[in-house]
């Protein structure tokens, strides 16, 4: 879904801008939503990867399902 990445980048600006309850939400909204995209996935992985590194493989297994030739 490619809301994913739109959320994750509104979390860095939120927590940016001081607002941790607003970061904290817009991360946990893309950590639950289902990525339908390579662009998706691969963000999602990357935003496991502080706190679960089985997820974020899974999510980078899924990008890579999707292309096998991704650059991300």
């Amino acid at each position: 879904h490619t809301a994913v990445p739109v959320l994750l980048v509104r979390a860095r600006v939120n927590h940016k801008l001081g607002d941790a309850a607003a970061a904290a939400a817009d991360r946990a909204a893309a950590l639950a939503t289902e990525p339908t995209d390579e662009r998706g996935w691969v963000a999602r992985g990357t935003a496991h990867l502080a706190t679960d590194h089985k997820k974020a493989l899974a999510d980078y297994e899924k990008a890579l399902a999707l292309n096998p030739r991704s650059a991300q």
